[in-house]
């Protein structure tokens, strides 16, 4: 993985970097830009420790208008840095003259853009361009509170190890012990966000397997621009997938240069695209080599923790097939319902699809999102972020 740093950072003209380094003695603030949603997070170490301090962890995250990704909501629209630098300033509370700067030198703040953001921002020169002129319209506007943004990428397989970094960290510091009988403790991590999911399994012949695929919960339900884009989802290396993302997002048509949402947000869902929608996610499972039939315990975060509080059985170390049982009926009741929760059945079926080809009849899955940490004096989130932060600047996990 890449060493990440701020020295780095302005060693170069680009304000898109593969490298930064994080002290721990700073504050370090984060953008989590997802394909659908951002999350503000300011990560610190008590001094003389290695407690891990986060602020807003618990805090909501900034939801894009519906049927937009982050591109369409900020990069894209004339006011969109604007709206970014108000939501930085109120997020931070860096307001009423509050400054973020260390003497005369303005502090990090990085956005970290996983999901969809990888194709439509950083896989063409032409995404890569509109990015970096955002951030240095951006960086004119929060210079006055003393921060400079950078950008950075994560691939897939990093996200997902920085995952499994944070929930190990929660595991040995919070509140919840897992059993160990007959060797079948903690296994790995299962995740999802709206343009991409992933999986991590601790073990391995060559240590932690790391995996991801480009779907998420809103892959269904926004438009994509796919002229001189090379969209993973539409690879000719994965005709499987790339059949079925043509019949539910093209019409059937394999030359479409923008996909159209399946159904909407907030609208009913037809069960034949439904149906759809898992074959889809089942076929990149497949052609990007998920493991399948995996023992022990595995945790549900992010995306798959809101698929089981949907379901009520949040917190509950529950077997494979009990836990795909309460997805797939709380499935049922939405569509069969007067409630329009488009987002919310896509968030269902696709972890019940992925858990399905991953875990192995007779494996556990428990989902968690707060962890109450250090005795219970602070409160996290095992976010890829945080996995991030421990990561670079050298916690123990």
């Amino acid at each position: 993985l890449p060493i990440i740093g701020k020295r780095r950072c302005r060693a170069t003209m680009s304000l898109i970097v593969q490298t930064l380094e994080w002290s721990r003695s700073d504050t370090t603030r984060v953008l989590d830009v997802g394909s659908g949603e951002m999350g503000f997070y300011a990560y610190s170490v008590e001094e003389g420790s290695d407690r891990v301090i986060a602020e807003n962890a618990l805090a909501p995250k900034l939801k894009y208008n519906k049927g937009q990704t982050f591109a369409d909501h900020f990069v894209d629209s004339e006011d969109g840095a604007e709206l970014l630098r108000h939501e930085v300033e109120q997020r931070f509370g860096l307001i009423d003259g509050k400054t973020a700067a260390q003497g005369d030198a303005p502090a990090s703040l990085v956005m970290c853009l996983t999901g969809a953001n990888r194709q439509i921002l950083r896989d063409s020169d032409e995404g890569r361009q509109r990015l970096e002129a955002f951030l240095a319209k951006l960086n004119g506007l929060i210079q006055g509170i003393g921060l400079l943004c950078t950008a950075f990428f994560p691939s897939g397989a990093e996200e997902a190890m920085f995952e499994l970094r944070a929930t190990s960290f929660v595991l040995e510091h919070g509140d919840l012990s897992l059993p160990t009988e007959d060797g079948a403790g903690f296994m790995g991590t299962l995740s999802a966000g709206s343009g991409s999911s992933q999986v991590t399994v601790c073990e391995g012949t060559d240590g932690p397997q790391v995996y991801s695929i480009p779907v998420g919960n809103r892959t269904p339900l926004v438009s994509m621009n796919l002229k001189g884009q090379d969209h993973a989802l539409f690879a000719e290396s994965r005709p499987q997938s790339l059949a079925k993302a043509v019949d539910l997002l093209c019409a059937g048509d394999a030359n479409a240069e923008e996909t159209r949402a399946a159904w909407k947000e907030d609208g009913d869902v037809d069960p034949s695209r439904l149906a759809l929608w898992k074959e889809l996610v089942e076929a990149c499972c497949t052609e990007l080599g998920l493991p399948t039939e995996q023992r022990g315990i595995f945790v549900g975060i992010s995306a798959v923790y809101h698929a089981a509080a949907e379901a009520g059985c949040e917190g509950e170390l529950l077997e494979r097939d009990e836990f795909i049982s309460r997805l797939d009926r709380r499935c049922t009741e939405l569509l069969e319902g007067a409630e329009h929760k488009g987002r919310v059945i896509a968030n269902l079926a696709l972890i019940r699809s992925m858990v399905g080809f991953v875990l192995h009849s007779s494996a556990r899955i428990v989902c968690k999102r707060t962890w109450k940490v250090h005795g219970g004096d602070a409160e996290l989130l095992a976010t890829w972020t945080l996995g991030l932060f421990i990561s670079r600047t050298g916690i123990a996990a």
